[in-house]
């Protein structure tokens, strides 16, 4: 049943002191165990980093550059995800819901929400095609630190398992005190260039009952797209 949107104002006040003593101990951890940027080590740490302080939220910055027409665009979002692997991610554009083995598309233009399985589905698009799912569908290349302007980060280089898959070539900016990605760039299956920055990161203090239960309008249509047979790769283009 698609219910109509929710409103909730209160805040568990515990909840916001565990995830923010979460990041305050991370940053101390981190720094304190530091042994320099190794691809295989930082992939694992970076995964269980962003698993270990959920429910989390951030915002980001994508700006897209077409392969074909060369032109620029960008879209701002803000994305929500928890520790069993839940997320939800808002553009201006669109919705991208993911609640177990589902995944929800809800586009206002269209006044349409799609419905289908995680595995048949393609490509959501910025950080929901990767930050879940780097060991599963990536190898690391290699890693290197870089301090600019003051600011030090690991960058580290990744390549698809698979011919096929949505993002083929991903390199990531991440801070060493904390293991959260602070830019990303990548190549998508178009050869269109992505450059993605993130920013306020912090605790989700809304009910994981309420934030990954769908919430559309009733007059949305909904569609049930049927579930591949032979599907490879998670984030195999349509």
């Amino acid at each position: 049943m698609i219910n109509k949107p929710t409103t909730i104002k209160s805040a568990a006040l515990a909840l916001i002191w565990t995830t923010m003593s979460c990041l305050l101990v991370l940053a101390a951890d981190n720094l304190a165990s530091n042994s320099g940027c190794n691809p295989e080590q930082t992939v694992i740490k970076l995964e269980e980093n962003y698993r270990r302080c959920g429910p989390i939220t951030f915002t980001f910055e994508q700006h897209t550059i077409s392969a074909v027409f060369g032109d620029e665009t960008r879209r701002d979002g803000q994305v929500w995800f928890d520790s069993s692997g839940r997320f939800r991610m808002e553009t201006a554009q669109e919705t991208f819901l993911k609640n177990g083995d589902t995944l929800w598309h809800w586009v206002p233009a269209y006044d349409q929400v799609t419905v289908q399985s995680v595995d048949s589905a393609s490509s959501v698009g910025g950080p929901a095609d990767f930050l879940w799912t780097l060991r599963r569908d990536f190898l690391p290349m290699d890693c290197r630190t870089d301090t600019t302007g003051g600011r030090t980060h690991y960058i580290i280089r990744m390549t698809a398992k698979t011919a096929t898959a949505a993002i083929q070539q991903l390199t990531m900016w991440i801070n060493p005190a904390t293991y959260f990605v602070d830019h990303a760039e990548y190549t998508d299956y178009n050869d269109d260039q992505v450059k993605l920055q993130f920013s306020a990161v912090g605790e989700d203090t809304l009910a994981a009952s309420v934030r990954y239960r769908p919430q559309f309008p009733d007059s949305v249509e909904v569609v049930i797209i049927p579930q591949k047979k032979h599907q490879q790769n998670a984030n195999t283009p349509r």
